[in-house]
């Protein structure tokens, strides 16, 4: 036998002796917050102040509107930005065409080919 610190504290008079013993839920209990057993909670629920669960997110990124993706942008593009210390770039110019080079660039490409390469920032 138990002695009485030993014994489980939730165990009833009736329960503590039968081995068999199987704990059921109770349906009808004046505690249970299951929506079918409303009519039996009410009186419980006038008592206590309603609680309610505040739906919260977070804010959902904008990678685009973000100042460094912005420079990245217009710098990759070739347009005029203004880096991140504060400086003013201009616009990207071409250079000016390879003369001795051993892939002969300016035979395999003319000068308006070699602008729009350089506007659409070697995308197609």
């Amino acid at each position: 036998m138990l002695s009485e610190c030993e014994s489980d504290p939730f165990a009833t008079s009736d329960d503590s002796n039968d081995m068999d013993y199987i704990p059921t839920l109770r349906k009808n209990s004046t505690h249970s917050r299951d929506p079918d057993n409303i009519e039996n909670s009410s009186e419980h629920d006038k008592n206590e102040p309603m609680k309610t669960k505040k739906n919260t997110q977070k804010r959902q990124r904008n990678p685009g509107a973000w100042r460094r993706n912005e420079i990245n942008k217009l710098r990759n593009l070739g347009e005029k930005y203004i880096d991140w210390r504060g400086n003013f770039r201009p616009k990207r110019q071409p250079k000016p065409p390879c003369t001795n080079c051993r892939q002969k660039c300016s035979e395999k490409f003319t000068e308006e080919e070699r602008k729009q390469i350089l506007a659409t920032g070697g995308r197609q």
